[in-house]
Formats: structure tokens, C-alpha cells, sequence
């Protein structure tokens, strides 16, 4: 099937279940096998806060780029949710990771204040420019990709737990549902995220040119993904290796 058969918002789907399925990191292994340890998931609070504190400032990057009214109001939805208070859950989102880092010991400057793996800072960066250097098109498709591949009908092709707020998700490292609100409640924010922003790709990068080079956006920000999670494995066998 050729790319121009299909919406646009299906392409970035198969995408995100194509690379994902390419390039399994050895986090998502781990975590699939039940390997990973308490500590194991202090290290990722602190590298994933990298993550979950500039997300919203790449949504800012691309709407800073797009002359689209309707655009920007939907990324300024997004960022109220991450930056100010979602409805959903009276906070906002990072005050969640913070959470769950305090209910594995970390503090909230430990998490706050993290040294950032080497695979991190160049994951971060590399986001940064495709957002910021970047056609607004090709910037929203490589974050709605991200918000896509944490959606059921992508979790369920690569073979990722449907339910990360379910009571016994995270019993084995002695984590409530509670404690990992972060985790599922983006999980539900991404359905609606990434429905969002899929409808605004469907109408405004319909054209081939534009179509071509947003799923070519969106390739290159699944593969940063894998850069992250894996070196965020890779960063916590190093580290506590030698503790």
C-alpha cells in the first residue's frame, strides 16, 4: 500500500507500530519480562523528567511556527494540561512524575535536578530541532507519533501493557496504581491528544510534499524515542553496576 492511500494519521500509526516493532529497546524488554527494579525505575523517573519537563515547550515550538488558529488552540490545550492543571486530575502532569518518584525515596530536587545521560541530552536536543528548525507540520507530526505509539491500538501490535494503571501493574516493585498516575494518566491523555492533533495533520499536511517529509518527522522522532529508552537502560545497568 503507498503512503498516499491512507490518511495521514494511519500512516503515523503504522509508523509508530513499524519502528517501534524495528527497534525494541531494552528498557520496554525489561519491563515486558518483569526485570526491572525499584532502583531501576528511580533512574527512569530522573532521566524521564528530562522528557516530561520539555514536552511542552516543543508543543510551544511548533505553535510559535504555525499561523493556523485552529492549531494553536489545540496545542495550547495540550500545554495547559501539561503545564498548568488538567481537568482530569486537578494538577499538572509533571507534578505526577514527581509523585512517583517520591513514592520510590527520590525528592523532588533529586528528580528536578538529575545529571542527564549522554543518549538523553542528545535525544532532547534532537527533539528541540525538529520542533524549532522544522515546518510546523513536520514538527506536530513528530510529537503526535509519540502520543500515538502510547495509544491502545498501537500498544496492543507491540505487545506493551494495556492498562498501566491496573491495581497489580507495578505490584512487583511494590508500586500502586496511585503511585504511577503518571504513566496511565497519560495513557488516557494520549488517546485524546493524539486524536487531536491527527485530525488537524489529516487537513492541513494532506499534500504529498508536505505528507512525504511529516512521516519522515515522524520516523526520525520514534527512533529518538528508542535512543532514550534504551539509554536509560543502558545508564541504569552502568550506574548500578558499580553501587
Amino acid at each position: 500500500m503507498s503512503v498516499q492511500t491512507l490518511q495521514l494519521s494511519d500512516q503515523l500509526v503504522q509508523i509508530a507500530i513499524e519502528e517501534r516493532l524495528k527497534r525494541r529497546d531494552r528498557w520496554h524488554i525489561a519491563w515486558e519480562n518483569g526485570s526491572l527494579t525499584r532502583e531501576d525505575w528511580k533512574v527512569w523517573v530522573k532521566q524521564f523528567g528530562f522528557f516530561a519537563r520539555t514536552f511542552p515547550r516543543w508543543l510551544a515550538n511548533v505553535m510559535s511556527n504555525c499561523p493556523v488558529l485552529e492549531v494553536r488552540q489545540q496545542l495550547i490545550v495540550n500545554m495547559y494540561d501539561e503545564e498548568v492543571c488538567d481537568s482530569l486530575v486537578g494538577d499538572y502532569h509533571y507534578n505526577f512524575l514527581r509523585r512517583m518518584g517520591r513514592s520510590l525515596g527520590l525528592t523532588d530536587d533529586e528528580i528536578d535536578n538529575a545529571a542527564a545521560f549522554s543518549t538523553t541530552v542528545a535525544a532532547i536536543n534532537a527533539w528541540n530541532n525538529l520542533t524549532k528548525n522544522r515546518p510546523w507540520p513536520e514538527g506536530l507530526a513528530a510529537l503526535t507519533v509519540l502520543e500515538l505509539a502510547n495509544t491502545n491500538a498501537v500498544r496492543e501490535k507491540i505487545g506493551r501493557p494495556k492498562d498501566m494503571g491496573a491495581k497489580d501493574a507495578f505490584a512487583s516493585v511494590e508500586m500502586t496504581a496511585e503511585d504511577v498516575r503518571f504513566l496511565s494518566l497519560h495513557q488516557e491523555r494520549d488517546e485524546e491528544h493524539g486524536g487531536g492533533e491527527s485530525d488537524i495533520l489529516n487537513h492541513h499536511a494532506a499534500a504529498p510534499e508536505v505528507f512525504a517529509s511529516a512521516c519522515d518527522a515522524a520516523r526520525d522522532s520514534v527512533k529518538l524515542a528508542y535512543v532514550l529508552w534504551d539509554g536509560i537502560y543502558v545508564g541504569a545497568r552502568n550506574l548500578l553496576d558499580v553501587l
